[in-house]
């Protein structure tokens, strides 16, 4: 099933060069989604915008989010949250850009430092249209480091949302900050194959300095802070409030170091989230789907974390009990927390994927896929 018009849209959010003052307000403990009043109150108190959404020449997805994980962590890059203020706004002008009200969300963004611009991916001409947000930078560097943001004009029920929370620029920095090479590319390859609403990707690694730190400790690692503004864009996207269907699955890849785990975690690691003796049958579907895939690197070596603890075969599912260095089940992960308390609940899955499948092109294409797959 199929929703939205029937003419492929992309959009792509571009920070404009107006950007707010930070204030040392962010919330720890944020509030509901933004709602509809709130939103039109936003509208009737923000000058209308400077420009006007503009269309950008067709390139291919995977380009630009690659060129903008590339961008993500010059020198001194740092994460700044968001104030509640921030939040509202911004939960605002993503809703209105998610229901194709171009003019809204431009009108409420441009304050932030984002512009709506529309863009065809070019490596997938049969796709709808995406939207974009992507901080434009001021001296060389993100003012916010919000993240990057992509949303389909139309799209397949139910509404799947892929988000990225661990890109990293290359294997030195990968390896300085504990971020999860290649996701990003694994990102795109399932937002398109599952025919995806959103995509998100973090605005800057893991390992970037945070400023505005609502309750100390904080860090750039928006997996694991509620107060992020990747968090309030996901909630947005799980429980909107501003006429848009819900994000009923969300998918995240991440990546582990096979020299930092025990050789048990196999390749793969699924996990719904839920502590270590829940899954979901989504999350069940993914892991025997991988499994059965005839990869040389993966197949057969995928493990189901909540259900393969003590198997007749004797591996662990690296779960905090089996695993010194805390897990691969995403049980800590704010995002799927946060799926799993909504009423019904949402499907979250992470799927951690060793080096050896994240190396290798046709590998780590052949697991996206599958996830894309079954995701739907």
């Amino acid at each position: 099933m199929v929703v939205g018009r029937l003419q492929v849209i992309s959009v792509v959010l571009l920070a404009a060069a107006t950007v707010l003052t930070v204030r040392a307000t962010a919330s720890r403990a944020p509030g509901p989604v933004a709602s509809a009043i709130e939103c039109r109150q936003l509208l009737a108190r923000t000058p209308a915008p400077t420009s006007r959404p503009q269309l950008l020449p067709p390139a291919p997805l995977v380009d630009v989010v690659s060129a903008f994980v590339e961008r993500s962590v010059p020198a001194d890059q740092r994460y700044v949250f968001p104030t509640a203020g921030e939040r509202t706004r911004f939960q605002c002008g993503f809703q209105y850009a998610a229901s194709l009200r171009l003019a809204n969300a431009q009108r409420l963004l441009q304050p932030l430092g984002y512009d709506v611009k529309l863009m065809r991916d070019a490596a997938a001409p049969g796709r709808p249209q995406l939207i974009v947000l992507e901080e434009r930078k001021s001296a060389g560097h993100y003012p916010h480091a919000w993240g990057l943001y992509v949303i389909a004009a139309r799209t397949a029920l139910p509404v799947v949302a892929v988000e990225v929370p661990h890109q990293c620029r290359s294997t030195a920095r990968c390896n300085e900050v504990g971020g999860d090479r290649r996701t990003h590319t694994m990102g795109v390859t399932t937002f398109e194959r599952s025919r995806a609403k959103y995509l998100f990707v973090a605005g800057t690694d893991r390992g970037a300095p945070a400023a505005g730190c609502p309750q100390p400790p904080c860090s750039a690692d928006v997996a694991h802070e509620p107060a992020s503004m990747f968090e309030a864009v996901h909630e947005a996207a799980l429980a909107p409030r501003l006429f848009l269907l819900p994000a009923r699955r969300v998918y995240q890849p991440h990546g582990f170091a096979t020299g930092n785990h025990p050789a048990s975690c196999q390749e793969v690691v699924v996990s719904a989230g839920l502590e270590p003796t829940a899954t979901t049958r989504v999350a069940r579907r993914i892991a025997a789907e991988l499994n059965a895939d005839p990869s040389d690197v993966y197949g057969g070596k995928v493990l189901l974390f909540g259900s393969d603890v003590s198997p007749a075969d004797g591996r662990v599912d690296c779960s905090t009990q089996d695993d010194p260095t805390g897990g691969l089940g995403a049980t800590t992960n704010v995002q799927g927390r946060f799926a799993s308390q909504l009423r019904p609940p949402r499907d979250f899955i992470s799927v951690e994927s060793s080096e050896n499948v994240r190396n290798l092109g046709a590998e780590r294409d052949a697991l996206s896929n599958t996830v894309g797959r079954a995701l739907r």
